[in-house]
């Protein structure tokens, strides 16, 4: 998406290093300077964007967290819903891709 719309500015958010690193090395290969990375816990995200700041949200094949006593954790539970709807413009969109029946 970062290739197709250059003009758009996109934030990679994850809690592991790894991930992160891995996916910095596949922007720099691309030559993707709209793509930026952010080693933050998802919960803090208001710490980190103003209300309204953000157009769009991606979940793509977050970790489903299947059992109950860690629904918390999930990043489409209604403490992270209500993160979403305050950094996001009033017309702005979450986009959820998942393997998940489940969820």
């Amino acid at each position: 998406m970062a290739a197709l719309h250059p003009e758009i500015n996109y934030i990679a958010i994850d809690m592991q290093l790894s991930v992160l690193s891995y996916a910095l090395d596949k922007a720099i290969e691309a030559d993707l300077p709209n793509v930026q990375m952010m080693l933050v816990d998802g919960a803090a995200l208001s710490e980190y964007f103003a209300d309204g700041e953000i157009d769009q949200v991606y979940l793509n094949f977050s970790d489903p967290w299947p059992k109950g006593r860690h629904e918390k954790r999930r990043l489409t539970y209604k403490s992270f819903l209500a993160t979403y709807e305050k950094i996001l413009r009033p017309e702005g969109e979450i986009h959820f891709k998942t393997d998940n029946r489940g969820l």
